[in-house]
């Protein structure tokens, strides 16, 4: 049973650019579910959109699991019976760590918030959306996710290393390996 006129899922809505997009799609008529992983901000975000006049649902879920997204979406499903638009806005990076400090801990982090998350929610909406018998409002874009996920990651992982390892001065660079064609490769230049 759809109640109104457009559902969007916003990941990490609690605060900043997550709390506008929501706040914006609440102005023009949609109904909101909100996501943040901190309840405080969850439910202060939740009392700004309801203040807009439209229909909000507030989830906590840590969106890196599968439990936690499937349980955001059949959350959603009850209160307003589909999904139409979804917002990946979930993002991490802080506090900021140095590529040489960085932990392995640290980086399954960031891994899984910025781009496990967007698999899991992206897959979750399809699902939905495809189940839907009319155009949905926001489609998933037919690509090659495994390319996908692996340019992305190893592009951030050596352009990341490479602005900091230059800044330390040891002559570091990003060059293309003869041996991996077409890929970056962190490159140490002679001095």
């Amino acid at each position: 049973m759809r109640l109104c006129a457009k559902v969007a899922v916003v990941t990490g809505s609690g605060q900043a650019i997550g709390r506008g997009i929501a706040e914006r799609f609440a102005c023009q008529g949609e109904a909101v579910v909100l996501n943040d992983l901190e309840d405080t901000r969850l439910r202060q975000a939740e009392q700004a959109v309801k203040t807009l006049g439209s229909h909000v649902l507030a989830v906590r879920a840590d969106i890196s699991r599968a439990a936690d997204v499937a349980n955001l979406f059949r959350q959603a499903q009850a209160a307003f019976g589909t999904v139409d638009i979804l917002v990946n806005n979930t993002a991490w990076a802080s506090p900021i760590s140095h590529f040489l400090d960085m932990t392995e801990e640290f980086w399954d982090t960031v891994l899984n918030l910025n781009l496990k998350s967007v698999f899991l929610c992206s897959q979750r909406a399809a699902r939905i959306m495809a189940e839907q018998k009319q155009p949905a409002a926001s489609t998933v874009l037919p690509i090659d996710i495994d390319s996908l996920a692996d340019a992305v990651a190893v592009q951030l992982l050596v352009k990341g290393a490479e602005v900091e390892l230059r800044a330390s001065g040891d002559g570091f660079g990003v060059g293309r390996s003869s041996k991996i064609e077409g890929r970056n490769s962190l490159v140490r230049r002679a001095t």
